[in-house]
């Protein structure tokens, strides 16, 4: 008889990609982990392939216009103040 894997090893298992691009973690990975329902993952690509891991600080810089564009992505001309702003900070 053969044990399904994460039986054996509870921190491996083969996740099945949906077509919206979902992953289903399974429960006992979950509880070893202690990721909750509705926390963040960070995925990562790497040389081996993708690393999940907990979204616990994404980091940001405000001087980076691609990062601040996306984050006021609604109001361009917000971020294009917030950026000009954020230059004059820095060159005092």
């Amino acid at each position: 008889m053969m044990l399904p894997a994460a039986s054996i090893d509870p921190l491996r298992a083969v996740l099945v990609l949906t077509a919206r691009g979902g992953l289903t973690i399974p429960a006992a990975m979950r509880r070893s982990l202690a990721l909750d329902p509705g926390g963040r993952l960070l995925a990562e690509s790497t040389p081996d392939g993708v690393l999940l891991r907990p979204a616990t600080h994404v980091p940001f810089d405000p001087l980076d216009p691609r990062q601040a564009r996306a984050m006021f992505a609604a109001d361009l001309r917000a971020a294009e103040a917030f950026l000009r702003k954020r230059r004059k900070r820095s060159m005092r």
